[in-house]
């Protein structure tokens, strides 16, 4: 290089190069530089343009992903079911006794928050299906309400304790979640006494289930308790790992197993005649008491098999449709 080009043309190059690269740096320093790109997100197929139309719409995205099977259906009943009740929205009560520092549980709640990322999405419809809208940064819906001053009891129209607390619960149960406006959780602290509480979480059930809810409980008590927020638990595992191993599965050899297991049957099993149906039906509940020591034995085997009541409920009504049909 030195004998194909003389000194002062070498420095005339650098400058060029050095003015190259300020110009780089500037222009990543400047307001709408940057961005994603759809090689950042291998787990979905997109294009740039609805990258950015993403990106106008959540500013701290900071990934996409596909939904599991079980959430698209979820997704699809709660956009149906927008403006009116969401079945999926689920109401969990915790009562806490003696001294609680809200601000500190209120902390304890963002960091949980801050820790997994699958409870900072967006849910979305797209033209090349659902997808989930990671964020970067969102902020805890919390709610505090003080009803110690409140009489325990009284005669009507008084408002009691009871009377707000029941209409608290009942107004919280009540509001839906836009799938599209993350978090889909919430928290509310309840004082009712001088030293009782109750800690409401509300979520919706495409972010939580039965056996998830008492794990992210017990995570959030474990925030509360450390100083720092996050210094006594280890890293969290990102449900995107999840996502990622459902999407290497061979789905065509899963179809071929429920084709072989429904081989033969080409129409409608009835459980019972139909001749018992009214122009007007409707849903209700029906309960039967196990027992204590039933509902022990069946409690220890679930967890023996590390698997929830749930599971072992509809088992049990798969064996009896099985008998029937």
């Amino acid at each position: 290089a030195a004998g194909a080009y003389s000194a002062e043309r070498v420095q005339e190059l650098a400058d060029a190069w050095l003015a190259a690269l300020n110009g780089i740096a500037a222009h990543t320093r400047s307001i709408g530089a940057g961005g994603h790109t759809p090689s950042d997100f291998p787990l979905v197929a997109t294009t740039q343009p609805e990258i950015e139309l993403w990106e106008r719409a959540y500013p701290t995205l900071t990934d996409v992903w596909p939904l599991s099977p079980l959430q698209t259906g979820m997704l699809f009943h709660a956009v149906f079911a927008a403006g009116s009740t969401d079945e999926y929205t689920d109401q969990s009560i915790l009562t806490l006794a003696g001294t609680v520092d809200g601000a500190r549980l209120r902390s304890a709640a963002q960091a949980l928050l801050d820790r997994h990322d699958n409870l900072r999405v967006a849910f979305l419809e797209t033209p090349t299906g659902p997808r989930q809208i990671v964020l970067g940064d969102v902020g805890v819906l919390w709610r505090a309400i003080d009803l110690s001053g409140l009489t325990p009891d009284g005669p009507p129209p008084s408002s009691t304790a009871a009377d707000e607390e029941a209409r608290l619960l009942a107004d919280d149960r009540a509001t839906p979640f836009a799938t599209a406006v993350p978090p889909l959780l919430r928290f509310m602290l309840i004082r009712t006494d001088a030293e009782r509480y109750k800690l409401v979480l509300t979520g919706h059930h495409i972010l939580l289930d039965g056996w998830s809810t008492p794990l992210l409980v017990q995570e959030l008590l474990a925030l509360y308790a450390a100083f720092d927020g996050v210094g006594q638990l280890a890293p969290a595992r990102s449900y995107k790992e999840y996502l990622a191993w459902l999407g290497r599965q061979d789905a065509a050899a899963s179809i071929a197993v429920w084709r072989n297991a429904l081989a033969g049957i080409d129409s409608a099993t009835k459980v019972m005649s139909m001749d018992h149906l009214v122009a007007e039906s409707g849903s209700g509940a029906t309960s039967l008491g196990l027992g204590q020591q039933t509902t022990a034995a069946l409690t220890a085997r679930v967890r023996e098999l590390g698997v929830t009541m749930n599971t072992a409920v509809q088992a049990a009504w798969a064996m009896v449709l099985a008998t029937l049909t």
